[in-house]
């Protein structure tokens, strides 16, 4: 067989029926749709053979071999090095040239002006047992030059963090199934979003679809509140809808994804049409007829027309039936939440405050419970882990705000299971010999203790040009960081989750029963008082220096007229302005690490005080 011949079983046209082996389940599944006419947008794949020759031609297959057999995978840090290591491997070694050629004559009689999506589909990504998606990487709006380079980058994140401990954990060989890519002509949205044709959490039978504008990845990423359909699934009409707040979009763009803002008056009105989410459900009740099975859809709508962009199958019904609930997290983690503050934060709240601090108390049933879940970028919290701590508590704690976290007709038996007194005093004891820090009357000031070293730490950081640290010495100031934060996690798993929460309830409820505080207005009274609440002394701060403004007709007069660039900008070239200026100053002095949200994709107001 010769190079030609070679080339020709590489790129496969996805309008070909899907029966190629070395395409993966995600590029089988929409050759076969195209196929039997779903509208899917036209593509190509590159097959795994060519993956494989390109590991095979340059060297990389007995490199791979070596470096994974010497690697201990129940270290973090060594994986990730090591998965470092091969994706540089992969994308400075140079692709055949032949097959460059031959993709872009291939790609320049399906649209030479467009844009494409480059998207991975490995042999090992659609396993019925787990939801594999999104352990490899997808690239949106890629011109034809670059389309080669992109194909190297998803061979390259086969071989991310997540991806090679998922491998190892579930016995999957690493270099026995390959990596095919797809590439597709990218559909220029009007709107897009996911449906399932069951809820992928109960299994009921209905379909729910989530839209938004532009492209889908503004609802992927938590950028947006979607909107919300319901529709009956054996008819596709429409039974419920809840608009969501659309603030921002995604839009194709040759310099990459393009996010504006949307207009005010659009924000709140649907990103479909009634009629064109009877259309999306129709394609999805023959999908899943056609598929055999619920599925997990993406989908688009340009002009007149919706197209299928993917499709799989719901692997978790009837899989975990832990409650997650919201209602926690609509008190201490609200925002919407992108992927990457999750993987810093829910980690360390998951093990040094859940996982390590219970096995510190002994509440030995909750250290192997899994305490977070993101779900479209909200946060929810395992039902079952509060409802544990909760009941290691007295029964006059538990006050109707906390059992709201549960569904009503579990509040009865919460409220009233039995304390586990004897327990809860032995974590009393366990915490004294185990993690002094810990006591109840010790951890406020192990806590401001530590706050002042990390505060004092912190400047030193902030001084230094992160650009003359070699990379090496970089990683390693990175985990310094985060060994000083922990601590922090290893503080509030006692003063905030049990101490603080504990002692607030009972006030709340003693309050209520001896003073007829329904209202709660004695309450807040009692806890706006308490010194060192930081959020309370944030909104004094910004009520002073509101009053500085107000003092003053000519800086009252400019901030109310004028942008916040402008009147950041007039604050620092007008003398009249100089004394605001300078309380303006100090405000973010004390406060400009602080922000509207600890999402970390905002910046602070210290970074961008508009």
């Amino acid at each position: 067989m010769g190079l030609r011949d070679l080339l020709s079983e590489d790129i496969i046209s996805l309008s070909g029926k899907g029966e190629s082996k070395d395409i993966g389940g995600k590029a089988r599944n929409l050759t076969d749709l195209m196929a039997d006419g779903f509208p899917v947008p036209e593509g190509i794949v590159i097959g795994t053979a060519a993956y494989e020759r390109f590991l095979n031609a340059n060297g990389l297959r007995s490199r791979i071999e070596e470096i994974l057999r010497t690697l201990d995978h129940s270290d973090g840090l060594k994986v990730a090095r090591c998965a470092e290591s091969i994706r540089g491997w992969v994308l400075s070694t140079k692709m055949e040239k032949g097959l460059v050629d031959r993709l872009h004559l291939e790609m320049s009689t399906l649209g030479p002006e467009g844009l494409w999506a480059v998207r991975s589909s490995a042999i090992a990504e659609d396993l019925e047992q787990a939801s594999f998606a999104g352990q490899q990487d997808t690239f949106l709006n890629v011109s034809l030059e670059l389309v080669s380079d992109h194909i190297k980058k998803c061979w390259a994140s086969y071989w991310n963090d997540r991806a090679i401990s998922y491998r190892h954990d579930n016995g999957i060989g690493h270099l026995d199934s390959g990596m095919a890519v797809i590439v597709q002509r990218m559909v220029n949205a009007d709107s897009s979003g996911i449906m399932f044709t069951s809820d992928p959490v109960s299994g009921e039978e209905r379909i729910i679809i989530e839209s938004s504008w532009g492209l889908g990845e503004s609802i992927a990423s938590g950028l947006v509140t979607p909107d919300r359909f319901v529709c009956d699934p054996r008819t596709g009409e429409l039974r419920e809808s809840v608009i969501g707040s659309k603030t921002k979009a995604i839009f194709l763009s040759p310099e990459g994804e393009k996010v504006v803002d949307v207009p005010v008056s659009e924000q709140k009105r649907a990103s479909l049409s009634r009629a064109n989410v009877e259309r999306v459900a129709k394609l999805g009740r023959a999908l899943q007829e056609h598929m055999g099975g619920p599925q997990d859809i993406e989908w688009a709508a340009e002009g007149d027309s919706i197209y299928l962009l993917q499709s799989r199958p719901i692997t978790t019904i009837g899989g975990d039936h832990t409650l997650w609930t919201r209602a926690y997290g609509d008190e201490y983690w609200a925002d919407v939440t992108s992927p990457l503050f999750f993987s810093v934060l829910g980690p360390w709240l998951t093990k040094y405050v859940n996982w390590e601090g219970s096995a510190i108390m002994g509440y030995y049933e909750l250290t192997d419970k899994e305490l977070l879940h993101i779900h479209k970028g909200h946060i929810y919290f395992n039902a079952e882990v509060l409802e544990g701590m909760l009941v290691y508590n007295p029964k006059f704690s538990r006050t109707k705000e906390l059992l709201n976290y549960f569904p009503e007709k579990e509040q009865a038996r919460i409220a009233n299971a039995k304390t586990r007194t004897f327990r809860r005093l032995l974590a009393e004891v366990r915490i004294a010999l185990l993690d002094r820090d810990g006591v109840i009357l010790s951890t406020d000031k192990a806590y401001k203790k530590w706050a002042y070293g990390f505060l004092e730490w912190a400047e030193t950081f902030d001084a230094m040009d992160l650009t003359e640290i070699p990379d090496e010495k970089l990683e390693d100031l990175v985990w310094e960081m985060e060994r000083r934060i922990v601590k922090h996690y290893r503080l509030i798993r006692y003063g905030m989750v049990t101490h603080s929460i504990g002692t607030n309830m009972m006030v709340k409820r003693w309050l209520q029963d001896w003073l007829n505080d329904s209202s709660g207005a004695l309450y807040s009274k009692v806890i706006s008082g308490l010194k060192g609440n930081k959020t309370i002394e944030t909104n004094i701060a910004l009520n002073k220096l509101a009053d500085v403004a107000r003092e003053d007709p000519y800086v009252r007069g400019n901030v109310l007229d004028l942008s916040s660039r402008e009147i950041t900008a007039k604050m620092n070239d007008d003398p009249k302005m100089s004394g605001y200026r300078e309380e303006f100053a100090s405000f973010l002095k004390d406060y400009g690490h602080r922000s509207h949200t600890r999402e970390l994709y905002f910046p602070r107001w210290g970074d961008d005080p508009r």
